[in-house]
């Protein structure tokens, strides 16, 4: 049953993609190919390391977040900011070198704990991008996917750090992110 959850809570994350990919094709949307490639290898990774430690919920949530940023990952190439700035370039740096410190680790802890801190460092682009052009970024992505984190966290049955930290942090770095599109929109309409 709680897989099933997951699942639903996945595919709410997935269907909100839809409109972000839509806006990419349009050209109203450009997503920051530093965050969302650096998302689609942290969510592969975490998916693997979830299912090695048998965190089923967690795996399921990671694999829709992987098949969601690989495909804005792919329209971006095209259609979204491929130009690095000092900052973009930091970020990509920083997020790459957590990468390679959680595969050298070997310890699930340790590597869910950096590949979190890793996503941290690779959401800076795309929140500086919300905040400097919010009406670039749709929101609804970001929405569908804080409601399918939240979704797939309620379905945790194991209360291990490798099981919770991942969703927990997919919560609160896609609640941050439409918090300052909506933010930065209602400031721009006054």
């Amino acid at each position: 049953m709680r897989e099933a959850v997951a699942v639903i809570g996945s595919l709410i994350l997935l269907a909100g993609m839809a409109p972000y990919i839509l806006d990419t094709v349009k050209g109203k949307t450009k997503p920051n190919i530093v965050s969302w490639f650096t998302w689609t290898l942290l969510s592969v990774i975490g998916m693997a390391v979830a299912i090695s430690e048998g965190a089923i919920t967690a795996a399921i949530l990671s694999g829709a977040s992987a098949l969601a940023t690989m495909s804005v990952t792919v329209l971006g190439l095209r259609r979204g900011i491929k130009h690095y700035t000092f900052f973009d370039g930091a970020c990509q740096v920083a997020a790459l070198v957590g990468i390679v410190l959680w595969q050298i680790t070997k310890q699930p802890e340790l590597a869910v704990a950096i590949a979190v801190m890793a996503d941290m460092v690779a959401s800076l682009p795309t929140q500086k991008h919300a905040w400097q052009e919010p009406f670039a970024e749709t929101w609804q992505a970001f929405a569908a996917g804080a409601v399918g984190s939240a979704i797939a966290l309620a379905t945790v049955s194991q209360f291990s750090f490798v099981a919770l930290a991942y969703p927990i942090w997919l919560f609160l770095v896609n609640f941050i992110t439409l918090v300052i599109i909506g933010y930065r929109r209602l400031k721009a309409r006054r």
